[in-house]
């Protein structure tokens, strides 16, 4: 009974840890209901390079050049860049044909970050003229004020800006929408109550904005993981700047439409940011004293989040088999067991439902067209666990494409 009592206060100790982080986030929320300071607007006066790095995209990198070229935003001040790499297909023919400037790669590619290193670094040197840089992936859609609000929020200050992540097929299917809903809970559970307080933002992989002076600061766009969104954003808080959220900046993403595709994505997401984890944890605790603290200690404890994922899971199947051991000395009966079991499931399952339908209603979104979403984000939580344990027992970085078909145009966005 003595080596029971010590997995009791193991399981204790565990729990209440992983309680703590939990309470973290769950006071970061509060800051989600304060109002965002109001920007003001700016005149045109920054000189963008809006770049695409495209593999195998032709059935939608049309659309998004379109839109790109009409931005109400002075056409003399961007220019579209595409960079189509390991294409079997005829984006670069499709992309040239809706007007986009175009450059290929000469290095070996293997991931989306391999090839903003080489075109930024190429526009740094060749194209001084060029005051900032966009971003955005080939199967978007860009809102016609996007460029017009990253203006003003780089004319304010803004040194790296992250726009709204918004989605084209948002009803399409229950996986659409739920990871649809997910990017409302990033806007608005992780980007805005940071905005709000002066923390650093996310940049979320496309939709945003770096000033030319920051990547000549940081000597390129130099990431080594799958998730150079993550690892960008990271190197951006250890020199000590922050990323702006720019809500009014909208960008419009496909979303994958089956559960083999969501999984392929996700699990790509999961491994870059171990492989995060892993690069720049210890850097960043050893910056926690370097006068940056907030920010720092913000990105550590989202760094930490796929091992609390993992310890969860441990923590949930200790006091699960602490609950038959008790069962099985009498300290517990079966039926006290299984009701507790069963109504863990339910709450689980009511807060991961009323979640979901909370952060609809405050985007001011349909909750009847996005009841499929609503009713099975807990599912799409849950699958999220064991892909967390397969990616620390199996690592695979290997780029998989993830294949976009949603032709969704300026006049006709889902």
């Amino acid at each position: 009974m003595a080596i029971m009592e010590t997995l009791k206060t193991l399981v204790w100790i565990l729990s209440s840890l992983l309680t703590i982080y939990g309470i973290y986030y769950a006071f970061m929320l509060i800051f989600t209901f304060l109002p965002l300071k109001e920007r003001v607007a700016h005149g045109p006066k920054t000189k963008f390079a809006v770049v695409v790095a495209a593999r195998n995209e032709e059935a939608v990198i049309g659309n998004l050049v379109d839109s790109l070229f009409q931005q109400n935003y002075p056409r003399e001040l961007y220019d579209v860049i595409v960079a189509p790499n390991n294409c079997r297909d005829n984006t670069k023919g499709v992309a040239e044909e809706h007007g986009a400037m175009i450059f290929e790669p000469k290095s070996v590619i293997r991931s989306k970050g391999d090839v903003l290193k080489e075109l930024f670094a190429s526009l740094l040197r060749e194209r001084p003229d060029y005051e900032a840089f966009v971003v955005f992936d080939a199967d978007n859609v860009a809102d016609p004020d996007f460029l017009r609000n990253m203006n003003s929020a780089l004319v304010e200050g803004a040194e790296v800006a992250q726009g709204y992540r918004d989605s084209k097929n948002p009803y399409t299917t229950y996986m659409a929408s739920c990871s649809t809903i997910y990017y409302y809970m990033v806007n608005r559970f992780l980007n805005r109550p940071r905005n709000a307080i002066g923390l650093s933002g996310m940049i979320n992989g496309t939709g945003f904005a770096v000033k030319a002076d920051v990547l000549r600061a940081l000597g390129g766009y130099n990431t080594r993981t799958l998730t150079e969104d993550i690892e960008f954003s990271t190197q951006v808080i250890l020199s000590g700047r922050k990323v702006e959220w720019v809500p009014n900046a909208i960008t419009y993403d496909e979303q994958p439409e089956d559960f083999l595709t969501s999984w392929k994505q996700r699990k790509r997401w999961t491994l870059g940011l171990i492989q995060c984890g892993r690069e720049y944890l210890g850097e960043l605790l050893r910056n926690l004293t370097k006068g940056n603290f907030l920010q720092v200690f913000d990105f550590t404890m989202f760094h930490l989040g796929p091992l609390v994922q993992i310890l969860s899971i441990f923590s949930g199947l200790a006091i699960t088999s602490l609950s038959i051991v008790q069962v099985y000395y009498d300290q517990m009966t079966t039926t006290t067991l299984v009701l507790l079991a069963v109504g863990s499931t339910v709450l689980s399952y009511v807060g991961m439902t009323v979640v979901p339908m909370v952060l609809v209603a405050l985007e001011k979104r349909s909750l009847k067209k996005a009841w499929k979403g609503i009713l099975t984000f807990g599912f799409f939580l849950m699958t999220w666990l064991p892909i967390n344990v397969l990616c620390f027992i199996k690592p695979d970085t290997t780029w998989h494409e993830i294949k976009h078909k949603q032709k969704v145009s300026l006049n006709r966005k889902a």
